[in-house]
């Protein structure tokens, strides 16, 4: 009797385990959507040069972006546009149809808060 059960618990807990392992799990530090490589479909509806990163040395050197993988000085050439400004947050791309602005966290909308309110 105590052997038919543990072989029932057993063929129970098996059938459970291949049902969750059909089942797809989202994974919680997969990047967002628009993060994702070009060949994913979400991602590829996002048209233009995207910023990485950006470099703002301290004590001199050239501040710096990173812009669809490629590392751009000041002043540098990257998808037909020179970049002409960095800041913490986003930089300025000039090109043949004007100025661009890209925005590490362009889904984000910050805003500044009045002095002295929380």
């Amino acid at each position: 009797m105590d052997r038919a059960v543990a072989v029932f618990v057993t063929l129970l807990a098996a059938a459970g385990l291949a049902r969750a392992q059909q089942q797809a799990l989202s994974d919680p530090t997969r990047p967002p959507a628009q993060l994702l490589p070009h060949g994913d479909a979400r991602a590829a509806a996002v048209a233009g040069p995207r910023l990485e990163s950006v470099i703002l040395p301290r004590g001199g050197g050239r501040p710096a972006a990173v812009i669809d993988g490629v590392r751009v000085e000041l002043g540098g050439r990257v998808a037909g546009a020179r970049l002409v400004a960095v800041s913490e947050e986003s930089v300025v791309l000039k090109g043949k149809s004007g100025r661009q602005v890209l925005r590490l966290t362009p889904q984000a909308d910050k805003r500044v808060r009045a002095p002295g309110r929380r």
